[in-house]
């Protein structure tokens, strides 16, 4: 003969319902400290191929492009030092390109306004 289990009281199934609650805290602490631990190890190997890698690229370029000492970062993080670079790179050709840009867009203007002329 099939019997139903005795009935739940209140109080066993607020302590089941604690029990469960810090379990899941208690996973929940343990997976996120693996993904951390994962996610520092990643972004310093990530560091050092900046350091190693792209650093002397960039600063072979700004050798090679005379860019003053000045115009130079100062910083001792790799990944800053890297954009910093980066940037000083393309505000001096930015700075090269200018002039010939301008000299193009006022030839253009002359061509419109000769040939509105004739």
């Amino acid at each position: 003969m099939f019997r139903y289990p005795r009935a739940v009281n209140g109080w066993e199934t607020v302590l089941a319902a604690i029990g469960g609650t810090m379990l899941g805290f208690g996973l929940g602490l343990v997976v996120s400290a693996r993904r951390e631990s994962s996610l520092r190890r990643h972004v310093t190997k990530l560091h050092a191929q900046v350091r190693d890698v792209v650093l002397p690229v960039l600063e072979r370029q700004v050798d090679d492009s005379g860019l003053r000492f000045s115009e130079r970062p100062k910083t001792k993080d790799a990944i800053q030092r890297a954009v910093a670079l980066a940037e000083a790179l393309l505000k001096q050709s930015e700075r090269e390109a200018l002039g010939f840009s301008e000299t193009i867009d006022i030839a253009s203007d002359e061509l419109v306004t000769h040939k509105e002329r004739t």
